[in-house]
């Protein structure tokens, strides 16, 4: 909303007005249709060119300031002349009416060096094959008739630049609403800045929406935002004062910016950990573990936004997606696991988690998969350092991955594959009558001495 609406755009709308009564329009080619209003438009071929003579740019949309010379009432035609190939001013375009309806355009008077510029092909010989489209040599009366005409423009550029240098004084107050897609905006920390243009202002305008909840970071996960909020766009609502093209002073906020509170932030987190297990398969030879940071990495070009640890990690997708073996992988984390070691995480061929357990007589790697079935356990040697632990470890899940784990177990059982560890399945007991998980955590406990 314009409070005092703008000076310059009502200087505009007189112009325009005085040119609709001097029979002066705009027309617009957009992939080779001309259209004299936003809704009507006609074919290139309902024109006095011959058919695929010339084509125009298809890429850009072409405005052309025309003069309306004749109107044939029952063929419907209507005859132009060009009077400005390039018109820098196309507001006229949006305030023109079809009065009669139109089948057909003939240009008139075309000046083949200014037209040539705005087609992306021609026939060289046109101007011969279509004579009458074209300008002829100008007698005393055209030459006096355009000066005429030349002379009433100049006369309307002077009235316009007085007018408007009367009024540079003026200040003008403007509240306006605008949307700013969530990708295009900028998220540092405390605050979302985004730069507007303004077509009443000579520079963009820099706005920011302060917020002490975000961060730099959250530029990679701005479409989580928007996924939350169900939209692409937020909305800024901004008061400029401006005189003449100098802002005076400019403020602005957003609901949206604003309501971004530690609730949104943790759902956004949550939301984002979870695609983590959707993560799709690369054909690659790649390494088969992964940190927190590794894994967060393959989300986005981020790594780690909401420094979030392998165990926190691991609790959010327990507490979303309640798995099966929910009691095994708390009890795994919680009470086995090594502290002083990351738990690392699986994507294929399942997504699961890798733990490190340290028993009185050997190492153990234990790998259990999110809503699981069974427990995978390689017992090390002491003297095996952890690093060759994850490569042996690296190397056992590729075979798998490979081979899949119901022929793994096979070979293993009967040793076909040398994995240099102890191997060992310890399943989830399936039985209504007893307590499964103390089943399993007791048959576990005897493999990991």
């Amino acid at each position: 909303m314009v409070i005092n609406g703008s000076l310059i755009d009502a200087v505009y709308l007189r112009q325009n007005l005085y040119l609709l009564k001097m029979n002066i329009r705009l027309i617009k080619i957009s992939k080779n249709r001309i259209y004299f209003t936003n809704e009507f438009w006609i074919s290139l071929s309902h024109t006095n060119f011959p058919e695929g003579s010339i084509a125009f740019r298809h890429h850009i949309d072409t405005y052309l300031k025309v003069e309306l010379l004749r109107y044939d009432l029952d063929k419907k035609a209507l005859e132009i002349k060009i009077i400005d190939y390039r018109p820098t001013d196309i507001t006229l375009f949006n305030e023109q009416k079809l009065k009669k309806p139109v089948n057909r355009l003939i240009f008139r008077q075309l000046v083949w060096d200014d037209l040539k510029k705005l087609l992306s092909h021609f026939l060289c010989s046109l101007p011969k094959e279509t004579p009458e489209a074209f300008e002829k040599k100008a007698t005393n009366n055209n030459i006096k008739q355009e000066k005429i005409k030349e002379n009433t423009k100049i006369e309307l550029k002077h009235k316009i630049e007085e007018e408007v240098n009367q009024k540079e004084c003026e200040e003008i107050i403007r509240e306006l609403d605008f949307d700013v897609h969530f990708s295009d905006a900028q998220f540092h920390d405390g605050y979302v800045s985004v730069i507007k243009n303004f077509t009443f202002l000579e520079q963009p305008i820099k706005f920011k929406i302060t917020n002490d909840l975000i961060r730099s970071e959250y530029n990679y996960v701005k479409d989580y935002f928007s996924n939350y909020f169900k939209r692409d766009t937020f909305t800024i609502s901004t008061t400029i004062k401006t005189k003449g093209k100098e802002i005076l002073s400019f403020d602005c906020q957003s609901k949206i910016i604003k309501n971004i509170n530690e609730k949104i932030i943790d759902n956004v987190k949550s939301n984002r950990t979870l695609n983590i297990t959707r993560i799709e398969k690369n054909n690659e030879i790649e390494k088969n573990t992964f940190t927190a940071d590794e894994i967060l990495s393959k989300l986005d070009s981020s790594s780690n936004v909401f420094e979030q640890t392998e165990l926190e990690i691991l609790m959010t997708l327990i507490k979303s997606k309640s798995p099966r073996n929910a009691k095994q992988l708390i009890y795994l984390s919680g009470k086995k696991h090594e502290r002083t070691k990351k738990i690392r995480f699986t994507l294929h061929p399942l997504f699961g988690f890798i733990f490190f357990i340290s028993g009185s007589n050997k190492n153990h790697i234990c790998w259990e998969l999110l809503n699981s079935h069974a427990t995978y356990v390689w017992s090390f040697d002491k003297r095996k350092t952890i690093e060759s632990q994850i490569e042996l470890s690296e190397l056992n899940i590729n075979t798998i991955r490979k081979i899949g784990r119901k022929k793994y177990r096979s070979f293993i059982k009967n040793k076909q594959i040398d994995i240099d560890s102890v191997f060992s399945v310890i399943n989830h007991s399936n039985s209504k009558n007893t307590d499964t998980f103390e089943i399993w955590r007791d048959k576990f406990e005897n493999r990991i001495v």
